[in-house]
């Protein structure tokens, strides 16, 4: 919890296990709300186990409003995905442009539709899972 000039906000590291090492975390993302006042700053301790009351929080800090690891997870990987293929598109246009050769623009063409196509059905995912 941070606190600045009477305006709070709340950070969350949404955490997983190392692979091979069950005494490490691996920090995935870390989720952070807006500036809020006092009045404003309402997190749910919801849940039976340690875990289960950490994803409700994760879920309530990141927005997503998730309860489940999984879905939470995911939802982080489709970010993730999606900010990767949105620069992998910009490349692939500027090549698109700098190459001389038609049929290599032709191909790279290709490319950056199919990714946008992949791009659109992770935001769809996204907007489901969100939801």
């Amino acid at each position: 919890l941070l606190e600045y000039e009477g305006k709070y906000k709340v950070l969350l590291s949404y955490k997983e296990w190392k692979e091979g090492q069950a005494d490490q975390f691996k920090i995935v993302k870390t989720f952070a709300t807006e500036w809020l006042t006092e009045d404003q700053i309402s997190l749910a301790l919801e849940g039976q186990t340690m875990d289960a009351i950490y994803e409700v929080m994760a879920g309530q800090v990141s927005g997503f409003g998730t309860t489940k690891s999984e879905d939470t997870k995911r939802l982080v990987e489709l970010e993730a995905l999606i900010t990767k293929g949105k620069k992998e598109v910009e490349a692939l246009q500027k090549k698109i442009r700098n190459e001389r050769q038609l049929n290599r623009q032709m191909e790279l063409n290709g490319e950056a539709r199919n990714l946008k196509k992949q791009i659109a059905q992770w935001q769809t995912e996204l907007q489901e899972l969100k939801q």
